[in-house]
């Protein structure tokens, strides 16, 4: 608790609580007055300092510091370096002195004439000689080149020594006189030391003029200095002789309001008449005359004349005013600028007024930004110690990089409390993250801020409830009762920051969505439902607009605070939100009388998800009892409601569909396989017969399967036989078993030895295919052996078949062999080879016979009567021979 905290402090313990004494219960009151602000300008004077004419408008900023910006109350030393170091005026109380030290400024015919520079020259001797044994709280304001060769790092320590054990603030102001980078030790000590930096980009005379003396400005501390309405540059030429504009006088300001106009040169101003009207129609001018009073700073305002005065001095015409300035026509072509600036001072007594303050979430002056760490802007609004809400504040970014300055969009800054980066709602304080990085460099961030269109308020101690419990994501102010700012508009030129590392503009989105940090759960029982809130994250942080959500949960927290486990999903859902809008989703839950845990993770277009938002712990009853009191959350957000049906149904659904599915698939598989698919075609062996024997060609295709050396017979070349002819008397062969034609060659070869009579040969299978051969004592001895028994192998060879019924064992020629079946029988039969033209032998059939797969055997005891007829063995060899 608070009490704990404050018990436990060192200044606590230190407190007697004994004592009952009430007079030590009087408060000690002492009234130290604040020591009076001490500025040392140290000024570069090297010759490079008059290149493009830059001493010219750095004269005349410091001339205006001094002249009108400084506190009567300050105290002024002004030291010059180059090679040496030299002080030009010791401290000096401004009041009664401004004259003489805006004098003191070196003008450009007083400046070196070599380009050496020693900035710890100049630090030594403004430490050492001007503040001396006074140094604490002094604030040192360089303006500088900047370049690499004016510091070393030992002399980068001393600096910085300086600043830590005196306590003094350090502002640079850089006056680049080329795009080389700047060191970024300047930024360093203005984070150490509180001040700031300033860098003056390449631009013309009057952009340049404004910026060096706006920054020596805005480093002066004094409550009641000149605040910038509204600033505009112009150009004047024979095409453009008017120009127009408004700005807005708020109730905070008011007294000495001045209308000035920044000119290149103080005679020639090109300044013909100036009209101003107020907000109520009222019309003033036109005013023709010029003052000559702020030449030496080369502005001009409008003299009102004796008698009249000027417009924005009556109370009655604050709010807005508008203007137009008509100017004298340049002759040609030529052109000119000149600078419309307008500023008042606060009214009366006011404690603070508006006060902006600005810092990112870097902790130092130099930094890299990644996808998933983007650098965040931070912007602190109040007006008199309070804080303003629903006003708009934008951030302008100038980046400065070796090639040039670049000018980005506006970043609009959110009040919300989302959580990533705002943490808390309606405080005052303003963030956004900076997802734009065209490059690395310097990023200079300026402060717009304007009372939205009348919508912002002041939040006093009275706009807050009772028993307030802040704040978490809100602080809960009761903003729709608060008081009106009224019109007001501020610019403020705050904090930078050096990124020596971006993401590259042009690869792939890995920028992730926002964390959701303010994300509230709504039970609805009667419905077992729920109703989540939140405020929507961006395409890229908070930037652009969020694709989609998942919505996860469980009932063990620790499963979704791991970062390494795998969150279960309870739903997702698609969503194009705005970054920053509020927006609301219900949806089912059916996890009855359990504790669980439920988180929200935002998902963009590029599928990168973002950080899981805080968790709500929730508790869905199964029964409702009515009468119980049911919180409505009311808001005015974007209402998304789930569309789920019954999960059943969905089930039954997809199941149905399946098997639909799946019936129809095998259907035209069976209908495919009935109606397209045919027999397969019987196995045939090619050996080599045509169908035609008429012919004298053969009808072969491929070589392959006439080689001697074939040892796997081509089956997709097998002829096709035909019936037998009609002069056989049985079209049916009859096939017999091996053992039958055994038995029966035995019983011949029996008969044929033991018995008188002719021999009575074993028949074909088609039954009358040859005669049977007559009795005969002719003794007839075979030539060629191995004819008839084709299991015979001269010499263990393998037996070969050639045309001229000659037997070759497989020494003799290779391209005879009996592997050859297909090709030798068809040339015993009278084919044609498919490597040679043959022609057709004497004894070939004239017709084709048919062939019988059945094996025609004869028995060895009766080869010898066999061999003896020589009849038999001549038509042996005019006859087919079955396999």
């Amino acid at each position: 608790t608070v009490m704990d905290v404050i018990e436990n402090s060192d200044d606590y313990l230190t407190v007697n609580t004994t004592i009952t004494d009430e007079s030590d219960k009087v408060p000690q009151i002492s009234v130290v007055q604040e020591k009076p602000p001490k500025y040392v300008l140290l000024l570069e004077i090297s010759s490079s300092m008059t290149d493009n004419d830059d001493w010219k408008f750095i004269n005349k900023a410091a001339q205006k510091l001094i002249r009108y910006d400084l506190p009567d109350s300050a105290q002024l030393a002004v030291v010059t370096f180059s090679k040496k170091s030299k002080v030009e005026a010791p401290l000096t109380v401004v009041r009664g002195s401004r004259s003489h030290l805006a004098d003191i400024v070196p003008d450009k015919y007083r400046l070196n004439r070599d380009d050496d520079r020693c900035i710890i020259c100049g630090f030594n001797t403004a430490m050492n000689d001007v503040l001396r044994d006074h140094k604490e709280g002094a604030h040192v304001i360089l303006v500088t080149r900047g370049s690499s060769d004016s510091i070393t790092s030992g002399d980068e320590k001393t600096i910085k020594e300086y600043a830590e054990y005196y306590q003094i603030k350090i502002s640079t102001v850089i006056v680049q006189a080329n795009q080389k980078a700047f060191l970024p030790i300047f930024d360093e000590l203005a984070l150490l030391s509180g001040g700031k930096t300033f860098v003056i980009e390449q631009k013309s005379v009057i952009r340049r003029y404004r910026e060096v003396s706006k920054a020596l400005s805005d480093v002066v501390s004094d409550l009641n200095k000149r605040v910038v309405l509204h600033e505009r540059i112009v150009d004047i030429s024979s095409s453009n002789n008017y120009s127009e504009g408004e700005f807005i006088i708020d109730a905070s300001l008011g007294s000495d309001t001045q209308f000035g106009i920044y000119v290149e040169d103080e005679e020639d101003h090109l300044i013909k008449s100036v009209h101003f009207t107020a907000s109520d129609g009222t019309t003033f001018g036109p005013y023709s005359r010029v003052a000559t009073t702020f030449d030496n700073v080369n502005m001009k305002t409008v003299n009102y004349g004796l008698t009249d005065t000027p417009p924005f001095k009556d109370s009655v015409h604050l709010g807005k005013w508008n203007y137009r300035v008509e100017w004298y026509a340049m002759p040609g072509y030529q052109a000119k600028e000149a600078a419309i600036v307008i500023s008042s001072r606060k009214k009366g007594i006011v404690a603070n007024g508006y006060k902006i303050r600005m810092w990112t979430s870097s902790d130092g002056s130099q930094d890299i930004a990644t996808s998933h760490h983007p650098l965040a802007v931070y912007v602190s609004l109040h007006k008199d110690g309070m804080a303003v809400l629903r006003a708009a504040v934008a951030v302008h970014t100038t980046i400065v990089t070796e090639d040039g300055a670049i000018h980005t969009e506006p970043i609009h800054l959110f009040d919300n409390g989302n959580g990533d980066p705002d943490i808390t709602g309606n405080d005052g304080v303003y963030s956004r993250y900076v997802t734009e990085y065209p490059a690395a460099g310097r990023y200079a961030f300026t402060v717009h801020v304007d009372d939205n269109n009348n919508k912002a308020v002041v939040v006093k101690e009275d706009d807050y409830p009772r028993d307030n419990d802040c704040c978490g994501s809100d602080t809960n102010a009761l903003v729709d009762g608060a008081e009106k700012t009224g019109s007001f508009t501020r610019v403020s030129q705050e904090a930078a920051i050096i990124l020596d590392q971006v993401p590259n503009p042009l690869s792939v989105d890995r920028m992730p969505p926002s964390k959701v940090g303010d994300l509230q759960i709504q039970v609805l029982a009667e419905s077992h439902m729920l109703r989540a809130s939140w405020t929507a994250p961006g395409d890229n942080f908070d930037s652009g607009f969020v694709a989609g959500y998942k919505i996860v949960f469980a009932r063990d927290i620790s499963q979704l605070l791991d970062h390494w486990t795998e969150k279960q999903v309870l739903t997702n859902f698609t969503s194009q939100n705005l970054a920053g809008v509020k927006t609301s989703f219900q949806f089912h839950f059916e996890h009855f009388n359990q504790e669980f845990y439920i988180g929200l993770v935002g998902v963009d277009a590029a599928n990168n998800s973002g950080k899981i938002s805080n968790l709500v712990n929730i508790v869905m009853p199964e029964t409702v009892h009515h009468g119980a009191e049911e919180h409505v959350v009311k808001d005015n957000s974007e209402e998304i409601s789930e569309s789920k049906p019954d999960n059943e149904w969905m089930m039954i659904l997809a199941l149905c569909c399946s098997f639909l599915l799946l019936a129809l698939c095998l259907m035209c598989g069976v209908i495919y396989f009935l109606k397209f698919a045919k027999p397969k075609k019987p196995i045939t062996v090619d050996i080599g017969v045509s169908d035609d024997l008429t012919e004298n060609g053969s009808n072969c295709s491929d070589s392959r399967n006439t080689s001697s050396h074939r040892l796997v017979v081509d089956v997709t070349t097998l002829p096709t036989f035909t019936a037998p002819p009609d002069s056989l008397p049985e079209s049916t062969p009859t096939y017999w078993s091996a053992t039958q034609l055994l038995t029966e060659h035995e019983h011949r070869a029996l008969a044929a030895t033991y018995a008188t009579g002719s021999l009575t040969p074993i028949k074909e299978e088609y039954l009358g295919n040859f005669d049977e051969f007559p009795l005969s004592d002719d003794y007839y001895e075979i030539a060629d052996r191995g004819l008839t028994n084709l299991a015979y192998r001269p010499n263990n060879g393998t037996p070969v078949h050639t045309t001229n019924n000659s037997v070759a064992s497989n020494g003799d020629s290779p391209s005879n062999s009996i592997v050859s079946v297909g090709s030798n029988l068809f040339r015993v039969m009278g084919g044609r080879g498919c490597d040679q033209d043959m022609e057709e032998e004497p004894d070939s059939p004239a017709t084709p016979v048919r062939f019988s797969t059945a094996v025609q055997t004869i028995a060895p005891s009766a080869i010898a009567t066999l061999r003896q007829s020589s009849d038999y063995m001549a038509s042996i060899r005019s006859r087919n021979n079955s396999l």
